[in-house]
């Protein structure tokens, strides 16, 4: 059995693909909790966020910040994790551990 759902949004929150892009990357931008380099792209009201940044709480502030603006139908994040981790950022880490 198959339930084939399709989001449909009210007359007045729809944002073409041009306006939605151009919305969620300001929305982007002017995030404090998201750094540069993650972009947003729209088609047919479904963002796709693309770009690579540090640690997957940046990842899910930018997934967090666009979800929510008006015209987004669904949000695919395909932002990567960096790993920029060199041994000077692990040591410490290991040598505090209780173990």
């Amino acid at each position: 059995m198959r339930n084939h759902l399709e989001v449909t949004l009210p007359p007045g929150d729809y944002r073409d693909d041009p306006t939605l892009t151009a919305t969620a990357n300001n929305a982007l931008t002017l995030n404090n909790t998201v750094p540069c380099g993650v972009e947003a792209t729209a088609a047919n009201g479904n963002l796709t966020l693309t770009g690579t940044l540090r640690d997957t709480t940046e990842r899910a502030a930018a997934e967090l910040r666009v979800a929510g603006l008006t015209g987004v139908r669904s949000v695919q994040n395909d932002i990567q994790i960096r790993d920029d981790t060199g041994p000077a950022d692990v040591i410490p880490q290991v040598q505090d551990s209780p173990f």
